[in-house]
C-alpha cells in the first residue's frame, strides 16, 4: 500500500520547455523554466493554496457541495475558536450544533443551488421546538459561514449575497417559540436547594451569589487568580468571556466571600479552588462518619466488592468542575428540595437586582462589568474602588 503524503507540488519541467506546478489535479504554467518570473509564481501560487488548506479556488472548482463547504468551515472555526491557553472554546460546540442539520438536509447539493428558498426551508425545519433566539443565531451562523466561504475564495460572492437577503426571525411572526426571560432566583429557593448540594458545590453557588459572577468564572477560579494583597480581595480570571476581545474582567471578594473561599486558598494558592475530586473525597468522608453498620460487614473505605476477574476500575475527574456539571448538580438538589428547578446564571441576575436596589445601575456596571471596552478602560479605577465599596458591605 502506497504511503501518504502531505509533500507540496513541486516545480517542474514541462516537455516544451515551460515551469509547472499541478495544484488539485490542474496545471499552471509559470513561465521559462528556470526564470526568477517563474519561480516568484511558483512561490505565490503554493503559499495561496497551502493559506487555503490546499483547497482549489472557487473559479477551479465550480461544483463544490454544501458538505465540502460546511467541512472547510468546521476546520477554520476549530483553528479559530480556542481560548488563550489552546482548548476549544464552547463556541465550537454550539456550532457544530448549527451546522449538523443543515449538512443533514442538504449536504450532497451543489452549493450553488442553495438559494433564499431552501435556506427558508432549512430555517423552518431547525426552528421546530426551538426558540426564537436559537432560530436566529442558526440564521446568523450559516451566513457567516457562507461569507467566509467568500473570503476564502471557495464560492462566488453572489452565492453569499443571494443568502444574506433572507432576514432573522422577527417576534410573533415565525414558528419559533418566544424564549422567556432569564429572571433572577428567589432567596429562599437558593437557600433550600443548597441543603441538597455537596458542600464544595454549596460554597460555589454562595460565592457566586455574593460576587455576582458568571457561572464559567465560578467554576475555574484559581487561587492564583486572586489578590489577597489587600483586605478586599480581587479575582481576575485570565479567561472569561470576553477576554478575546482584550477586556479585562476584575471582581472584589467581600468579606462573607472571604471566609468561604480562605480554606480553599489555603488548600489549593494556586491552581483551581473547585475540583470534583476533593469534592468526592468529602462526599464520601460525610457518609462514611454517618455510617452505622461495622466495619467488618459490607464495603469499608477504599475497598469496593469485584465480580470475579473483574478488573479495578478508577474514575478519573476533571481538574475543576465544567458548568454543564454545575448546572446538573444544582439541578438534581432542587429536585430533591421540591423547589423549582433554576440555573446557575440566575445568580448573577439576582445579584444585580440587589447591588441596583442598594447602589444604583452604575454599581452593577461597576461589579458585574457591564461596559464597552472604551468605556471599561474609562472607568476601569473608578469601578473597581466601587466595586470593593459594594463588596465590603454586601460581600
Amino acid at each position: 500500500m502506497p504511503r501518504l503524503t502531505q509533500k507540496v507540488p513541486a516545480y517542474r519541467k514541462h516537455a516544451k520547455g515551460q515551469a509547472i506546478v499541478v495544484l488539485n489535479y490542474k496545471t499552471h504554467y509559470l513561465g521559462a523554466y528556470g526564470s526568477k518570473a517563474s519561480r516568484m509564481l511558483y512561490d505565490r501560487l503554493i503559499a495561496e493554496w497551502l493559506a487555503s488548506d490546499r483547497r482549489p479556488k472557487a473559479e477551479e472548482s465550480q461544483s463544490l457541495t454544501l458538505s465540502e463547504v460546511i467541512l472547510a468551515y468546521w476546520k477554520h472555526c476549530k483553528r479559530h475558536y480556542r481560548m488563550p491557553n489552546g482548548k476549544p472554546s464552547s463556541t465550537q460546540d454550539n456550532i457544530k450544533y448549527l451546522l449538523k442539520p443543515l449538512r443533514k438536509l442538504y449536504g450532497d447539493i451543489s452549493v450553488d443551488d442553495f438559494g433564499p428558498l431552501a435556506f427558508k426551508t432549512a430555517i423552518k425545519s431547525f426552528i421546530v421546538g426551538k426558540s426564537r433566539r436559537t432560530g436566529n443565531m442558526f440564521i446568523s451562523r450559516i451566513k457567516a459561514m457562507f461569507n467566509w466561504a467568500v473570503s476564502e475564495e471557495l464560492i462566488e460572492t453572489e452565492v453569499a449575497y443571494r443568502i444574506s437577503t433572507v432576514k432573522g426571525l422577527e417576534k410573533g411572526r415565525s414558528e419559533a417559540k418566544e424564549p422567556a426571560p432569564i429572571e433572577a432566583v428567589a432567596d429562599a429557593v437558593v437557600d433550600a436547594t443548597i441543603k441538597e448540594l455537596p458542600t464544595m458545590v454549596a460554597d460555589m453557588v454562595h460565592v457566586q451569589r455574593l460576587i455576582g459572577a458568571r457561572p464559567a468564572e465560578i467554576v475555574s477560579i484559581r487561587g492564583s487568580e486572586i489578590d489577597r494583597s489587600q483586605d478586599t480581595w480581587f479575582f481576575t480570571p485570565t479567561m472569561h468571556k470576553t477576554s478575546h476581545k482584550g477586556k479585562l474582567r476584575s471582581m472584589a471578594i467581600g468579606p462573607k466571600a472571604k471566609a468561604i473561599l480562605q480554606k480553599y486558598v489555603d488548600a489549593e494558592p494556586v491552581g483551581y479552588l473547585f475540583k470534583p475530586a476533593n469534592s468526592e473525597i468529602d462526599r464520601r468522608a460525610e457518609v462514611h462518619s454517618e455510617r452505622k453498620v461495622p466495619l467488618n460487614y459490607g464495603n469499608a473505605p477504599g475497598r469496593k466488592w469485584r465480580a470475579k476477574g473483574e478488573r479495578k476500575r478508577t474514575r478519573k475527574y476533571s481538574d475543576h468542575y465544567e458548568v454543564a456539571a454545575y448546572r446538573r448538580a444544582i439541578a438534581r438538589a432542587a429536585k430533591r428540595a421540591k423547589v423549582e428547578s433554576w440555573a446557575p446564571n440566575q445568580l448573577r441576575h439576582a445579584a444585580a437586582e440587589n447591588i441596583q436596589q442598594a447602589f444604583g445601575i452604575e454599581a452593577v456596571k461597576a461589579t458585574l462589568g457591564h461596559s464597552s471596552k472604551a468605556m471599561s478602560a474609562h472607568y476601569a479605577k473608578q469601578n473597581r474602588a466601587l466595586n470593593a465599596k459594594v463588596m465590603k458591605k454586601i460581600g
